[in-house]
């Protein structure tokens, strides 16, 4: 299974096969996009994830990394758009949905509009707990949550000096002028956290990590309000609309470490309570 260790639906067969080095060309729909932040492979990548679109291998798939600096405009891409793209297998330490993309092959082909063209793919998906999540098991997963209890925000620790050094760099390559719009890449002001409990038997809940774009894109859109102002629009936004009681929310996961429930929020699946 593709899922962790859970009961219901599940795709069939497992991700695309990775027995070679070669190029392979996938297509994809993208569900989560990360956010940008500098890293040691290239001033600002982000990492993408989403479910196969090739009927013959179904399964997750990670993209990583991806020098977002390096797309084009016809390579633009968000969630919920169809893409295809070379990749070769990542390494196996990273899981084994994860790939190598190679930016220049990439092709932003089309755009799932609204929900009820969104569910017929992902709710084969949508598991009901991470509490029986095992170490070696999938790197992703879709977990809808019993009940949400609470989005935890707090300040953002900042980029390292090595960080901002690197940020530095590349936005004076592409204005020396020192005008250059840095949008996401300047450290938003907070950090945010989800607190759920999953349906597993006896859940003691879990708080995960939120490392979606729009969560650092929001912050940098209303960079003008104060903080108690910015912290009730972020709860607005991800708590109260994204999880409110007209919703039927689902968090996409992405392994962050070696603990069996070890996770980040990389996006949330929102459709419309039935």
């Amino acid at each position: 299974m593709t899922q962790l260790d859970l009961p219901g639906p599940a795709p069939a067969h497992p991700a695309p096969q990775r027995t070679t080095e070669q190029v392979t060309r996938l297509r994809l729909l993208v569900t989560v996009k990360t956010a940008p932040r500098p890293t040691d492979r290239s001033d600002r990548t982000v990492y993408a994830a989403g479910i196969s679109a090739d009927p013959d291998r179904p399964g997750w798939i990670r993209l990583a990394p991806i020098p977002i600096g390096e797309l084009g405009p016809a390579a633009a891409f968000g969630t919920y758009d169809i893409i295809s793209v070379d990749a070769r297998p990542a390494d196996p330490d990273f899981g084994r949905e994860s790939w190598q993309p190679v930016p220049d092959t990439l092709v932003r082909e089309h755009h799932l509009k609204r929900w009820q063209w969104r569910q017929p793919w992902l709710d084969p998906y949508v598991g009901e707990t991470v509490c029986r999540a095992q170490p070696d098991g999938p790197t992703l997963a879709l977990v809808r949550p019993r009940q949400v209890d609470g989005l935890v925000l707090a300040p953002h620790p900042d980029w390292t000096i090595e960080q901002r050094r690197r940020l530095d760099a590349y936005a004076d390559r592409l204005d020396p002028t020192g005008r250059q719009d840095r949008g996401p890449l300047c450290a938003p002001r907070f950090t945010g956290a989800y607190r759920y409990r999953c349906n597993g038997y006896d859940c003691p809940g879990h708080q995960h990590t939120i490392v979606d774009w729009e969560f650092a894109a929001l912050q940098h859109r209303l960079a003008g309000l104060p903080d108690d102002r910015l912290r009730n629009a972020l709860t607005t936004a991800f708590l109260r609309r994204i999880c409110g009681p007209d919703r039927d929310p689902a968090f996409y996961l992405g392994r962050s470490g070696n603990r069996p429930d070890g996770y980040d929020v990389l996006g949330v699946y929102w459709p419309p309570r039935r």
